[in-house]
């Protein structure tokens, strides 16, 4: 039941982003499953999912008491679309190739090298994939070593599957910047996004070699990504491409889905016969889709604490704070939004107060645009509740405080770099102007 309850989640979930109003059922089919998955949660998980839970009910119900407007029904559906895209990745488990044997004559490849070729599959093709590039890889990561993921390799795939979100078209990132910057092309988004996710991410790499002591880099998995390795997650990519081309108008997380649980479908009905692939499709959805219990159950509770946050933020969201809009208001106001950020508010809520704040007072497009996407990129990565950090937590066993807590450092130097690209930013659109 449980197994079966899930994969109707995603599916009435993915429908929703194709056009049916399913959502909601799909939020309250999620909600139903819980009695049933929560006492199955061990024990950390548990104080997680009951703090979020609580704190959230009591900032939502002390808003209402004094008046503020609470989205009650967005407490049902917040989290649903992503839940349903990690229930729909984990088909791809069926058909994933087995991880290249390890060699014991083989040297390994020195510490920044290893994080430099899995984070760089993770950043270009999670780009167009999305989280599920992380499931992929971590998974491939895990059978490989027969060991944990090590910590500096999550912090590190952490913080390179969110730098893709200051240039990547298919990141929710880009959709949000453009909509509340009226005015900003991808194309100049990008000059400037995506050579800050290249610093970045060759930033990260180095910080994480001299942070940690030798004997923990030593642990990192030698993963070499052989064109076999690659295949699945190029044909994922290929077909969300092709999708979101055919189909414009559906949602890009509805797209992943479809590519996620039709991919491993076309290649079992190829590959085996009737009786096999329906015993194999039969025996995940029943004994492999319940293991997802938490990452399920923190999302529903991450998406409560966000909405009883989020009741609160717009008393202030009509406050015009400057009289006009530069570098260093960009600045500072993108230092709060990170703050923000760290205590668990999501970057869309920021994005959408900031957004009324700054409208009367025309300001640059592309410079908007890039504290969006920096808030998102870097916000994220200090944020516990944030998706990726939530994902390695309910699937991989480490901790999303610890994993956001020990961002900090590579927060405040990308945070600086994107200043330093509104800046610059700044200053061409004023040397253009006067010219």
């Amino acid at each position: 039941m449980r197994g079966w309850g899930i994969f109707a989640v995603a599916l009435l979930a993915t429908t929703e982003g194709m056009g049916a109003p399913t959502l909601p059922w799909a939020g309250a089919l999620a909600w139903l499953l819980t009695p049933w998955l929560f006492p199955q949660l061990d024990a950390r998980q548990k104080r997680t999912v009951g703090a979020l839970l609580g704190i959230g009910l009591l900032l939502a119900l002390s808003a209402a008491a004094t008046g503020h407007s609470v989205a009650w029904a967005k407490m049902l559906t917040q989290n649903t679309l992503l839940i349903a895209m990690l229930a729909s990745v984990t088909f791809l488990q069926l058909v994933a190739p087995a991880p290249p044997a390890v060699r014991a004559e083989t040297c390994p490849a020195p510490p920044w090298r290893r994080l430099l070729q899995v984070v760089s599959a993770v950043h270009l093709i999670g780009a167009v994939i999305n989280l599920s590039m992380v499931v992929i890889t971590v998974e491939q990561l895990v059978k490989r070593s027969h060991a944990p993921l090590p910590e500096p390799m999550a912090r590190a795939l952490a913080r390179g599957f969110l730098a893709a979100a200051l240039w990547s078209p298919f990141f929710a990132a880009m959709a949000v910047a453009i909509t509340y910057a009226p005015g900003a092309s991808l194309a100049a988004i990008a000059q400037y996004g995506a050579p800050l996710a290249v610093v970045l991410i060759a930033f990260s790499i180095a910080e994480i070699v001299r942070r940690y002591p030798a004997e923990a880099l030593a642990s990192l998995p030698d993963y070499p990504l052989t064109p076999r390795q690659l295949f699945l997650p190029f044909a994922m990519a290929t077909l969300v491409v092709v999708g979101h081309e055919w189909r414009p108008d559906w949602a890009m997380l509805s797209v992943i889905n479809l590519a996620a649980m039709g991919l491993p479908f076309v290649v079992l009905l190829v590959r085996a016969s009737a009786a096999d692939w329906q015993h194999t499709l039969y025996h995940h959805i029943v004994e492999r889709l319940p293991l997802m219990r938490g990452e399920l159950l923190l999302f529903l509770a991450a998406g409560v604490f966000a909405v009883g946050i989020e009741s609160w933020l717009p008393v202030i969201g009509h406050w015009l704070p400057v009289a006009r809009f530069d570098w260093v208001v960009a600045a500072l106001t993108l230092a709060g939004m990170i703050a923000l950020a760290s205590i668990g508010v999501h970057a869309v809520i920021t994005i959408t107060i900031v957004s009324s704040w700054f409208a009367p007072l025309a300001p640059d497009p592309v410079v908007l645009a890039l504290m969006f996407l920096g808030t998102w990129a870097l916000g994220l990565a200090v944020n516990p509740l944030s998706g990726v950090h939530l994902l390695l937590e309910a699937r991989f066993g480490l901790s999303a405080v610890q994993l956001a807590r020990g961002n900090w450092r590579y927060a405040m130097i990308g945070y600086a770099l994107v200043v330093a690209a509104i800046a610059v930013r700044q200053s061409q659109a004023l040397a253009l102007a006067i010219s």
